[in-house]
């Protein structure tokens, strides 16, 4: 904390005017305290010595006398209340710090969350998640992710109906021999059109002529 305080104390001096020397700074100051201070303040000569071995790197001792003084000079009331004030400024810098690191996570997410895979897209036999700026996406519908399916037939009955006898295949014509099978009532993935319930007829003509 004293060297923050002899730093503070002689860059301040320099920015007012002091003549870039150990005496003038030294002399700078003690003429600023005498007008703030009642009584004699620090001298010259303790100044200047202040400056020299603050500037070489050398240790220093001071008298509570002479940090009241140049707690003072810094416009605190006395050394306490400047190591106040320094602790407070950096309870401010550390909330300062935590507050611009919450606000980046915040941005981050939000911009994570924008252009993360919020689309989807058919791949094959499923949807796929991707990014909504991918050309042919479209905004997820969770169920068909999950459970919509193209299928590869089986000729068996129990592929295309239920114990019930209701058809659990659907199907898309692209020609005449050509059917794509899917295991959801819907509209096509690629070219929208409606899909159809499988019939007896369709599977015995275009899938499974021996059924």
């Amino acid at each position: 904390m004293l060297q923050d305080l002899l730093e503070e104390v002689f860059t301040k001096a320099l920015d007012e005017g002091a003549s870039e020397s150990a005496n003038g700074i030294a002399s700078h100051i003690h003429e600023s305290l005498q007008e703030k201070i009642k009584g004699q303040p620090i001298g010259i000569d303790s100044l200047r010595s202040f400056y020299t071995r603050w500037r070489n790197g050398e240790s220093i001792s001071m008298s509570k006398a002479s940090k009241n003084d140049l707690a003072v000079y810094l416009g605190d009331k006395n050394f306490r209340a400047y190591t106040e004030r320094k602790k407070t400024k950096q309870i401010n810098n550390r909330r300062y710090i935590y507050a611009m690191g919450l606000m980046v996570f915040v941005i981050g997410f939000l911009l994570f969350d924008k252009f993360r895979d919020k689309c989807m897209i058919w791949v094959e036999d499923r949807y796929e998640k991707c990014s909504c700026t991918q050309e042919g996406s479209e905004e997820v519908d969770p169920i068909k992710l999950k459970k919509f399916r193209k299928l590869t037939v089986e000729c068996s009955s129990e592929f295309f109906f239920d114990e019930k006898g209701h058809a659990k295949v659907y199907y898309y014509k692209k020609g005449d021999k050509d059917l794509e099978l899917f295991n959801m009532l819907t509209l096509h993935p690629v070219n929208e059109d409606a899909l159809k319930k499988i019939t007896w007829h369709m599977i015995r003509e275009h899938l499974c002529p021996e059924m």
